[in-house]
């Protein structure tokens, strides 16, 4: 899995918690990585149809808020054989 399918599952669990899309910070603090590369993720992302930078932050499209939930529950079930989480910068990095 690739670190801009985990910074998308990151766009829906931070949505989630928020209530509102996240912006650009938000996940740049939750995930430890650049503004320029939740950016490039986000641009990424457009140009396969998942999500758009909206006035408020990025918001998933409904295609890229089902994938994103396909990978947090593979997230989810593959965690008891990991340990702690796979952060956006290790994939990344």
């Amino acid at each position: 899995m690739g670190w801009i399918e985990i910074l998308m599952e990151d766009i829906l669990r931070l949505a989630k918690e928020k209530g509102s899309p996240p912006t650009v910070e938000d996940v740049m603090r939750d995930s430890g990585v650049t503004r320029e590369e939740v950016k490039e993720a986000v641009k990424e992302l457009k140009k396969k149809g998942l999500a758009t930078m909206g006035e408020n932050g990025i918001v998933l499209t409904e295609k890229g808020e089902k994938m994103a939930d396909i990978i947090y529950i593979f997230l989810l079930k593959a965690s008891p054989f990991r340990v702690g989480r796979r952060s956006v910068r290790e994939a990344r990095h």
